[in-house]
């Protein structure tokens, strides 16, 4: 199944029903890249596809990846290869993170 935190809870479901459900007070959703998206240089079979239509749905989509050798930009590339469609702005990564903590202190 899918799991879907609301408001600091935690929902698991499992029929396309109860995913409706749980998305209709969810404004943005985060996706992990690695393992969810894609696995090596390979697609996650259905990824693509849910994330358009959750984007049908108006909801806010962003891409977080802990791979420290890429930038936002490679990032969103990659997303592009996989039928994702994703600018560097909706990508959240450890290194861009990383960078902007040590421009803070």
């Amino acid at each position: 199944g899918m799991v879907a935190i609301t408001r600091a809870k935690r929902v698991e479901v499992s029929t396309q029903g109860e995913v409706s459900r749980s998305l209709q007070d969810i404004e943005a959703v985060i996706f992990d890249c690695d393992g969810v998206i894609w696995r090596g240089m390979t697609a996650i079979a259905g990824a693509a596809e849910a994330i358009r239509g959750l984007e049908r749905k108006g909801k806010r989509v962003m891409y977080l990846t802990n791979n420290s050798t890429k930038s936002r930009e490679q990032c969103a590339a990659k997303l592009g290869h996989f039928d994702v469609k994703a600018d560097k702005s909706q990508v959240i990564c450890s290194s861009s993170s990383a960078a902007r903590y040590l421009d803070s202190i």
